[in-house]
């Protein structure tokens, strides 16, 4: 993972960190507990952890993410994950309906990692040490508090990227390559999550 990368996903653990500080004492001045009445304050998740599998997704084949819940209809989160072209480093922003249970919600993420474009009708192939992604995305969450699952489908976009080298014709000779984002498409991708409310 590039050096960007990193200072970028620390620097955004470090939000996480802060907020769920905030949403820690919101709680104890609440006196949140869990047998309040359905959607109440005494019953709002404030904590999630989570697995994902996805198809093109911000956090690449598979990753991992945590988020905290500063408001009853916000989740603000970052993971980390793997793909095929390297790691990835994803920060989100997920605006939900308020109420318990089955919800849907829409999504905003911009994530950065390895990636390599290879051409389908050649052996032609770029690889990019870090490339950034923005994406939109709206799902369905099912659960409350415990065990939750949710799916999403969702458009991403390359807005840059770091040091290019092309590999033409796939002879193992790479050469610098310019980015050229104004050809860089929206990309559809499709994400299953199961995490656990706390």
């Amino acid at each position: 993972m590039a050096p960007s990368t990193v200072v970028s996903s620390s620097l955004l653990t470090f939000l996480l960190l802060a907020l769920a500080g905030s949403a820690a004492a919101e709680t104890r001045a609440l006196g949140v507990v869990a047998d309040g009445p359905p959607g109440s304050a005494q019953t709002r998740s404030i904590f999630t952890v989570e697995l994902q599998a996805s198809i093109g997704g911000p956090l690449g084949v598979i990753g991992a993410s945590a988020s905290v819940a500063p408001t009853r209809w916000l989740d603000l989160a970052v993971g980390v994950g793997a793909a095929v072209d390297g790691l990835q480093a994803a920060a989100s922003v997920r605006w939900h309906q308020d109420k318990p249970g089955s919800r849907r919600y829409v999504a905003a993420t911009v994530s950065q990692g390895g990636y390599v474009d290879e051409d389908l009708f050649s052996s032609d192939e770029r690889r990019f040490d870090s490339a950034r992604w923005v994406s939109v995305e709206v799902g369905n969450e099912s659960g409350d508090r415990g065990m939750f699952s949710r799916w999403g489908l969702g458009l991403t976009k390359m807005v840059s990227a770091e040091r290019c080298m092309a590999d033409i014709g796939g002879g193992g000779v790479a050469l610098p390559c310019d980015v050229p984002l104004d050809g860089s498409y929206l990309y559809p991708y499709f994400s299953l999550s199961v995490g656990y409310r706390y």
